[in-house]
């Protein structure tokens, strides 16, 4: 089976060349639609043996995505953007995959792992994307922006197999990148919603695209109306209650938060990922409630589940290290000191550069009296955090002065 590398790109000369080097013998072919470049791209494009063609810009992701799609004579299309990569690992198991394809109407996801904005000490957010699927005259994109194969590949008759396969995104680092981006996906889902005003996903983009420029109030109406409409197996039915809730607690309505949680329930049963994302704000909101049992309840039973594979939730709401740092919390309310601080080590072994689990175990440390250690954590967090105020007033604490608090 031959399968095509397609790829829309504008400006990504910077980027081309590495995303090109990770994949390109293993492809039979590559398709650049250009959008406008006024750099070398093209001329990159060109050097990789790429076929390039133009494409004016139309504010449309999917257009441009088909017209990729109608240059492509493969079997198969594999897609990628001009900085997304594939490790040597990933590249072994991209090849595997290609050499054994078959001839059926398929689409293959793998996992899109990308970088934190820099200077966010954010987490690295993974994805799944259908990033391979059988070639097909009737399949399309669809969507000016987060644009999607699947609807036209289930529609066909296809459907979706899963793999481990890893491409890691660089994007968008600086948060004046990331920024412009979200703006302009604003605009595109604001236009796409007028055409489509009871579409669930774009729904449920947009209320995402509110949520994340603060605009709470927005926001709710249009993921409740992505949440009344959507299949409740949509893989972005855990991220959309969690969402939810999120907006309700932001709003300062903790009891609506719960009660979406205990609705959650009874819509989804036991579905563990997407309860995963609900365990985790329920948690953080009974502890704020003071409900402290109940906030444990919720947190280990989350975290038991992250620590047997049992929810596979790569979003930055629910890692690990984030879990096991609330859980701490938990205990050091309880007067559980001994369990907090292993709670907290056991998140800074995972993540040793995250600067709020570094704070909590010195102050934890502080509060006992424990100045050596304490000044070992701060230090540890002012190499993240040069300019951090309670790390420098612990480490004056720890050389004889008043203790921080």
């Amino acid at each position: 089976m031959r399968v095509s590398l397609c790829m829309i790109v504008k400006d990504e000369e910077a980027h081309l060349p590495a995303c090109l080097a990770s994949v390109a013998d293993l492809v039979h072919e590559i398709v650049v639609v250009d959008t406008g470049s006024t750099d070398a791209t093209r001329h990159i494009a060109a050097q990789w043996g790429a076929r390039v063609f133009d494409f004016p810009w139309i504010d449309d992701f999917a257009a441009a995505r088909n017209e990729s799609l109608r240059y492509a004579t493969g079997d198969w299309v594999f897609w990628l953007d001009a900085d997304d990569r594939l490790d040597a690992e990933n590249r072994d198991k991209l090849g595997h995959l290609f050499a054994r394809l078959p001839d059926a109407l398929l689409g293959f996801s793998m996992h899109c792992l990308s970088d934190p904005i820099a200077g966010s000490h954010g987490e690295m957010v993974s994805v799944d994307h259908v990033r391979l699927f059988r070639r097909h005259p009737q399949l399309r994109w669809r969507y000016r922006v987060h644009e999607q194969i699947v609807p036209s590949l289930v529609e066909l008759g296809g459907c979706v197999l899963a793999t481990d396969i890893v491409i890691h995104h660089v994007g968008y680092r600086s948060a004046d990148a990331y920024q412009r981006k979200d703006e302009r996906n604003r605009r595109l889902l604001e236009r796409e919603l007028q055409d489509r005003p009871d579409d669930p996903y774009i729904l449920f983009k947009l209320g995402w695209n509110y949520h994340c420029q603060g605009r709470i109030a927005e926001a709710l109406p249009l993921l409740y109306r992505s949440v009344e409409r959507i299949d409740p197996r949509d893989a972005i039915v855990r991220k959309l209650v969690g969402l939810i809730m999120r907006s309700h607690h932001l709003l300062g309505d903790r009891g609506a938060a719960l009660r979406v949680a205990e609705q959650a329930r009874v819509w989804y049963g036991s579905d563990r990922p997407l309860m995963a994302e609900v365990r985790f704000q329920e948690g953080l909101i009974r502890f704020e409630l003071g409900d402290l049992a109940g906030a444990e309840a919720v947190l280990t039973q989350l975290l038991n589940s992250l620590l047997h594979g049992q929810v596979l939730s790569q979003t930055p709401e629910v890692p690990i290290h984030r879990t096991r740092i609330n859980l701490a919390a938990v205990y050091r309310r309880q007067n559980r000191l001994v369990e907090a601080e292993a709670q907290l080590r056991a998140a800074l072994a995972e993540r040793p550069d995250f600067p709020i689990g570094w704070q909590a175990l010195a102050d934890l440390l502080a509060a006992q009296g424990r100045r050596l250690e304490a000044a070992h954590a701060c230090r540890q967090l002012l190499a993240l955090e040069p300019t951090n105020e309670y790390a420098r007033r612990c480490l004056e604490w720890a050389s004889g002065g008043e203790q921080p608090s």
